[in-house]
């Protein structure tokens, strides 16, 4: 039904978020657009959220993967178009992530549900959960240099 009961869930769990760091800090650094780009545009991927009398910064928007939703005006460029990469012009890029052997973002809700098909414990989550939950099974690497 879409409820959570917190009592289940370990105390230990429900503090990880103080003690993790996240590993996407570094790896997403260069796509910091008013910071590398210089474009003078500052995007905001969050919003406050109170649970249980904690306030929170949470991820927020229509992105599946990363949980980030960005609305575009006047411009050519695209969410679902690939960042640019290597020798390509910055302006060129869209602001997906670049190419890779494995499709990470964006994904709809009804991609990630044939995705798991085969998974019956997973595609009886709700749709965050689903994609909170798709996104918990990526382990970031490094950066080829």
């Amino acid at each position: 039904d879409g409820n959570i009961n917190y009592e289940l869930i370990p105390k230990e769990n429900t503090e990880r978020s103080i003690k993790l760091i996240n590993p996407w800090d570094k790896y997403m650094e260069k796509y910091d657009i008013e910071k590398v780009h210089g474009s003078g545009i500052r995007v905001d991927l969050g919003e406050d959220a109170r649970v249980e009398n904690r306030d929170y910064r949470i991820p927020s928007g229509k992105c599946p993967v990363i949980g980030k939703g960005i609305t575009i005006q006047n411009s050519e460029v695209s969410f679902l178009k690939p960042v640019a990469t290597g020798n390509e012009s910055v302006r060129s890029g869209g602001l997906a992530f670049p190419d890779t052997d494995v499709h990470i973002s964006p994904k709809s809700i009804a991609n990630l549900k044939i995705m798991y098909s085969e998974h019956p414990e997973i595609l009886k989550l709700n749709d965050m959960s689903l994609c909170a939950k798709h996104t918990s099974f990526y382990v970031p690497g490094k950066d080829a240099k």
